[in-house]
């Protein structure tokens, strides 16, 4: 209290009599506590550390509004004391891990002081609280299962050491199957805990099983009063008009039959509950017509499902093609639909004024197909009349029904989207219109460009891109824009005759999903797209640029038409220098590059990368691929160089290392020609005999080192002959 001045204590002690300070919670070195101040709350924390105590707050902006919520705590603490109503000081702590120690007879290892200094701070809180969590069990075994917020029931009073503590502990632990600490287990008196809580579990029991018991027996009233009648025989239909459908149940068994009646929503509620509830028995496609018809049926489901309504038709067409159901969707006179094998088609008819054009539905014989038809659209498009399903063409999408053939005016069918709807529902375009109908293939070229490095790019490199449409005559039609495809300023490109442009629009489409591919963004300061040039860039625009379809085209600056470029053919040639034994060639791997003008430094970063891209000084992208025979691979190979390593290093190898068939191929041929011309000097057969003058018999194995010898001597050849017999 002695660091703070009086008008912080004056202040402190007036928070603390407006019972400011809430959760005191002491510890034995450390003590903590929240301080409501005037406009905020504060967390307080004091700790003691080997220079004594010293405090700490979450106020880090006001050093008074601090040094006032440490003085309030210690205010309270000093008041709970004179109170008399501070928690005891613990006495055993020390004697449990005493008696840990001499129980194990060794001292305790650091993990096993960590464990015993984790389990003493949860006592202290249950000294403190009296209670314990699931949280704080995971904490003393991590199996431990969280399995509710409120507190576990582990002892009918808070244990008062910490002996007993880890007794209840050690009970909890047991009874779930899960085992304490090695450390910990000779120390506890598992069976005499459960013993002394034998009476206080038994009674803890009784009210949750009567509590238990209570609900059973109320589940079970509730279950009679609900399950008075026996199981539901029954079956179901579906009456289908042009207009709706209603589902329709028939009590009873297939022996005594009642007749269809409909269903209602107070109804099919009721067949809802009881179906959950397994009361009803019909067959396997009657109940799979109720379940769709539970699902398609909403809150404020009027005893009918109307047709107008887009999901209830796009639902009937999905029943209509399950075979299951086929006997159960019935007409008026109660029999199955017909289905019609062919489908229909539009049959047009210009009036005599040549004004209108009338559409109507025909059958595949020419007659006219039934009116109404209610349209049912969804992976096919149905068309429902009173008694026969039929499937034909697809039609406007804000009409769900044809009651009289469709009369439309020629003008709106001289447009470019009329032509394309005639063709959509395959009707002939009529002569009036044909003839000014002109068919035009677009394309699409896309241009692309490295962009200079902005200075506010922060180092990043894009490339820009443009998509323009054009024509067959290659006049640019539209630009792909942020907003999309844009048609260019129609001054420019205004018709000057009458004709009807109908522009096959595949490759705009198909260039606008590729160009996403390249993670584009619109570049304002271009007016065009941007993709930036991350490390992967060189083998995504390959692979984009190289599967462009026929109708999109693409041009490129200099520098990205390397990345389109063929591989770099790169050879492998050994280069080899006489070293100072007119025998020894100092060999080093040199790759010619074919195509390229390019520096030793650049050649060593294009082997490297073993064929995949490298951006070289000059803003290039290269790439080589490596012309090397299995052949000459294993002669490298047995030579022991290593094309991996691409250093400028030397490999000194004697001639006759190299006097091999394939050599030629990757030896230099000023190297090679000195081989040659050494292999032809060699005397590779000298076996001559032993001189006379040798006043000595020698064994086989001493003759053959003598020819050795000789023949090392005579092609100048250097060599020892070791000799261990003395």
């Amino acid at each position: 209290m002695k660091q703070f001045d009086e008008r912080t204590c004056q202040e402190a002690e007036r928070l603390v009599d407006d019972d400011a300070v809430i959760g005191l919670e002491l510890l034995p070195d450390e003590m903590m506590a929240e301080v409501r101040l005037d406009d905020r709350a504060a967390q307080v924390r004091w700790l003691r550390g080997e220079l004594g105590w010293h405090g700490e707050t979450d106020v880090d902006d006001d050093e008074a509004l601090e040094n006032l919520a440490l003085c309030a705590t210690l205010v309270a603490l000093r008041r709970r004391e004179a109170r008399g109503t501070l928690p005891p000081t613990p006495v055993e702590e020390e004697d449990f891990e005493q008696q840990l120690i001499t129980k194990l007879g060794r001292p305790l290892t650091p993990d096993e002081e960590n464990y015993l200094s984790k389990m003493e701070k949860r006592y202290e809180r249950v000294r403190l609280t009296g209670k314990i969590f699931d949280q704080d069990m995971v904490r003393v075994h991590p199996k431990w299962a969280i399995q509710s917020l409120e507190p576990v029931a582990l002892w009918p009073e808070p244990p008062k050491s910490l002996r007993e503590f880890w007794n209840y502990i050690a009970l909890a632990l047991a009874d779930k199957g899960l085992a304490p600490p090695a450390f910990l287990r000779g120390i506890a008196d598992i069976e005499g805990t459960r013993e002394a809580l034998r009476d206080w579990r038994h009674a803890s029991t009784v009210p949750t099983w009567r509590k238990r018991i209570r609900e059973f027996i109320d589940a079970r009233l509730e279950a009679d009063t609900s399950n008075h009648a026996a199981t539901r025989q029954c079956e179901f239909r579906l009456l289908v008009t042009v207009n709706d459908a209603r589902l329709q149940i028939r009590l009873g068994s297939e022996e005594t039959p009642s007749v269809f009646t409909n269903v209602d929503a107070a109804l099919l509620d009721s067949l809802r509950k009881e179906h959950r509830d397994g009361h009803i028995a019909t067959s396997g496609p009657s109940e799979l017509l109720l379940v769709s018809c539970k699902a398609q049926s909403e809150e404020d489901w009027n005893d009918s499902f109307r047709l107008e309504t887009r999901h209830h038709a796009q639902w009937l067409a999905t029943l209509f093609q399950q075979p299951a159901l086929h006997d159960l969707l019935i007409t008026r006179d109660e029999t199955p639909f017909q289905r019609a094998e062919e489908p229909l088609r539009w049959a047009s008819r210009l009036s005599a004024d040549g004004l209108t054009l009338t559409l109507q539905l025909e059958t595949a014989d020419g007659s006219p197909a039934p009116l109404p038809l209610r349209i049912l659209r969804g992976s096919q498009t149905f068309y429902l009349s009173a008694d026969t399903l039929f499937h034909g063409p697809v039609w406007l999408h804000d009409e769900s029904r044809i009651d009289t053939p469709v009369v439309l005016p020629l003008e709106a069918l001289a447009t470019p989207e009329g032509i394309a709807f005639m063709r959509e529902i395959d009707i002939a375009v009529p002569e009036s219109i044909q003839g000014r109908v002109r068919h035009e293939n677009m394309r699409v070229k896309v241009t692309a460009a490295c962009m200079a490095k902005a200075p506010h790019s922060g180092g990043a490199e894009f490339v820009t891109l443009k998509a323009e449409a054009v024509d067959g005559e290659g006049r640019l039609r539209e630009t792909l824009r942020i907003s999309g495809w844009q048609p260019v300023d129609e001054k420019k490109t205004a018709e000057t005759e009458d004709a009807i442009i109908c522009r096959d629009r595949r490759a705009l489409r198909d260039a606008e999903e590729l160009l996403n591919q390249l993670r584009r963004t619109w570049d304002h300061e271009t007016d065009g797209w941007r993709v930036r040039m991350a490390r992967d860039f060189p083998d995504l625009f390959h692979q984009w640029a190289t599967n462009l379809p026929d109708n999109v085209s693409l041009q490129t600056d200099e520098r990205l038409q390397t990345i389109l470029a063929d591989p770099l053919i790169a050879r492998v040639r050994l280069e080899a220098t006489q070293a100072g034994n007119i025998d020894w060639l100092d060999l080093k791997v040199v790759f010619d590059i074919e195509g390229a003008d390019l520096k030793p430094a650049d050649i060593r970063r294009l082997i490297a990368a073993k064929g995949d891209f490298v951006r070289l000084a000059d803003g290039s992208w290269r790439r080589v691929k490596l012309e090397l025979s299995e052949e000459q691979m294993q002669l490298l190979d047995s030579l022991g160089i290593d094309l991996n390593e691409n250093s400028d290093e030397t490999h000194r190898l004697h001639w006759r290392q190299l006097a091999q068939e394939k050599a030629a191929e990757i030896v230099s041929p000023k190297a090679w020609g000195k081989i040659v011309e050494r292999m032809e000097e060699a005397k590779l057969d000298v076996r001559p005999p032993v001189p006379e003058e040798l006043q000595v018999t020698l064994r086989p194995y001493q003759i053959e080192g003598y020819q050795f010898l000789t023949y090392l001597t005579t092609n100048r050849f250097g060599g020892i002959l070791a000799d261990d017999m003395g």
